[in-house]
């Protein structure tokens, strides 16, 4: 069959069948795939691309990037970079359209942050545009994205503004009331030297959750100037950090921590209470 040729209708099941044979594509469980990665993301772009120059709106690329993203993560990356490629060929108004929908979109970010918590364990970076895309989509992005979000932001390989990673601590925390693992993102903090910010302590001082003021307890406890750290705690509380701190058995670590802090004595890393 010559290239470029018309295919009329009653044909499409023989040039399927041609394409399936020549190893063109895959014909599966009523699923049709291309063999040679990028195919099916290029035409995808293409289409979307071509309702984007007639309408001027990018919601048939949002809905295309939605169910590319459920189907994988790299489909979803492999479905940006061919509509990046295949808009430089267009006008400025498309580009800029284009560079907004994944500036903003919270289905490309959270199809792309397990793959980029990934590479970041694996000794890699986060791209500029991937961040760029984290920050435009944060306030969308579902609980579990602004978790995973958190830990892409605050890695050391990524190097970002302490504004930035507070923001997105934030968010997730925020985002993730009845987690029990929220003293990760602290702990995190922590390993950044931003633990002591206003937006964490208030967080630690409205928080029901044990772990939380263990976390910030002992981290107190082990600065040179705790003394300094712990005042700026108590201005910021409401009340007397006594009266905050339960009195359940559960409490009784946090409650030790801050009878240390208050003594003045020295802090030793696993000591029991």
């Amino acid at each position: 069959m010559a290239v470029g040729a018309n295919v009329r209708a009653e044909d499409a099941q023989s040039v399927l069948r041609a394409l399936i044979e020549e190893g063109v594509v895959d014909y599966a469980a009523g699923a049709i795939s291309f063999r040679q990665a990028g195919v099916a993301e290029h035409l995808i772009a293409a289409r979307s691309l071509r309702e984007l120059r007639d309408t001027g709106e990018v919601r048939s690329l949002e809905r295309m990037t939605s169910k590319v993203a459920e189907r994988s993560p790299a489909a979803s990356a492999e479905l940006r970079s061919s509509v990046e490629d295949v808009v430089r060929r267009q006008g400025s108004k498309a580009r800029q359209l284009v560079a907004k929908h994944y500036r903003t979109s919270p289905a490309y970010v959270g199809s792309r942050l397990l793959t980029l918590r990934y590479e970041l364990g694996a000794g890699g970076r986060t791209p500029k545009r991937d961040l760029d895309s984290i920050y435009g989509s944060l306030y969308a992005l579902a609980p579990e994205d602004a978790w995973n979000a958190f830990f892409v932001v605050v890695a050391a390989a990524n190097s970002q503004p302490p504004e930035r990673t507070i923001e997105v601590f934030a968010v997730a925390w925020d985002a993730n009331p009845s987690r029990t693992d929220r003293w990760k993102l602290l702990a995190k903090l922590g390993e950044r030297k931003l633990l002591y910010r206003e937006e964490s302590i208030v967080r630690v001082l409205a928080s029901d959750d044990p772990r939380d003021w263990e976390t910030l307890l002992s981290s107190l406890a082990q600065e040179a100037d705790r003394q300094r750290l712990l005042t700026r705690v108590i201005q910021m509380a409401d009340r007397p950090l006594v009266e905050l701190i339960g009195r359940e058995p559960q409490w009784r670590q946090a409650r030790g921590l801050l009878t240390l802090l208050f003594d003045g004595r020295s802090y030793v890393r696993g000591e029991v209470w």
